[in-house]
């Protein structure tokens, strides 16, 4: 229902958490919508499906801190790092690589708006 609420939108559109079919996730991509990506997703086979074929420049990086498993007790910007390094060997390139096309991504996003 959000593809098909959002298909016309003129602003950016940003799937939070997604966890949809990769169908959608194909949708999601050719309509140049982004993905905002957690630690819990990368915790999950799912999760990780889904990471390994959103494009990197359509990925954002998000915490919902301290409100998901695991963090609230122990909650760190530093677990940040953590989020990084997964998605970076999920995807098969550098942290560094990976920080520039995401300060990029961000980037674009705020031009948008």
């Amino acid at each position: 229902d959000i593809l098909d609420i959002t298909a016309d939108f003129p602003g950016t559109v940003i799937l939070h958490w997604y966890s949809g079919s990769k169908k959608n996730m194909e949708r999601a991509i050719d309509e140049n919508k982004y993905f905002s990506i957690n630690h819990q997703m990368l915790g999950t086979k799912k999760g990780r499906m889904l990471i390994e074929h959103i494009p990197v420049e359509r990925i954002l990086i998000e915490s919902d801190a301290p409100f998901t498993r695991g963090l609230k007790k122990e909650y760190s910007v530093s677990f940040m790092e953590l989020i990084y390094k997964e998605i970076a060997l999920v995807k098969h390139i550098s942290t560094d690589e990976l920080y520039y096309i995401f300060k990029e991504n961000f980037r674009s996003i705020f031009q948008l708006l």
